[in-house]
């Protein structure tokens, strides 16, 4: 219960930050990941991870010297997941500062980019800078997914980054909706 209470208090604090007035359900967390083929993963990046719901399921399913690293930009956010999924990479600072923590991990690219920011919250330039930096550190061929709730859909900064995904990766593809997530949400599945 600390934890809905946690994302609850952060969203009303900081809604262009934490985006969500829960954390994201299983079956929600499930739909980020079960299109990947985590045998031919060598690098996951993941944007804000909250308070791990989607982390946990992650490293499930990493193999053995898989190198996974998490930003979360929210002190409460990055306490939460430092104590919900101990052992994990996780880097209290801005997804536009990836290239530095690849590079702390002598890695160049990422083969997946798994996010859970708030695009529909965010201005067009801060959509920009943040998919500038993803698309540089994200290998050819590589995947990214991230979710939207169906609600926001019909923003204008939500129409904006899908039609964004579409310019930007070869295939975009959508999940069926999570109804049971609070509030109810889909995948992105995109491939550079």
């Amino acid at each position: 219960m600390k934890t809905y209470m946690d994302f609850l208090v952060q969203f009303v604090r900081n809604p262009e930050v934490i985006g969500a007035v829960a954390p994201s359900s299983k079956t929600l967390a499930r739909k980020m990941i079960d299109r990947i083929d985590f045998s031919k993963i060598d690098v996951v990046v993941e944007y804000g991870p909250g308070s791990g719901r989607i982390t946990r399921e992650l490293v499930k399913k990493l193999r053995p010297g898989t190198t996974f690293i998490a930003l979360e930009i929210n002190e409460s956010m990055y306490e939460s997941i430092r104590r919900n999924v101990p052992g994990v990479s996780v880097y209290r600072d801005s997804v536009v500062n990836i290239r530095k923590y690849l590079e702390k991990h002598n890695k160049r690219y990422a083969d997946i980019i798994i996010s859970g920011l708030p695009w529909a919250f965010f201005s067009n330039q801060k959509q920009n800078e943040i998919m500038r930096n993803t698309l540089d550190v994200l290998a050819d061929g590589g995947e990214f997914a991230t979710y939207a709730y169906l609600h926001g859909t019909l923003l204008p900064s939500a129409k904006r980054f899908k039609n964004r995904l579409y310019q930007d990766f070869a295939r975009v593809e959508q999940s069926s909706v999570a109804l049971l997530n609070i509030p109810p949400a889909f995948v992105y599945h995109c491939r550079k």
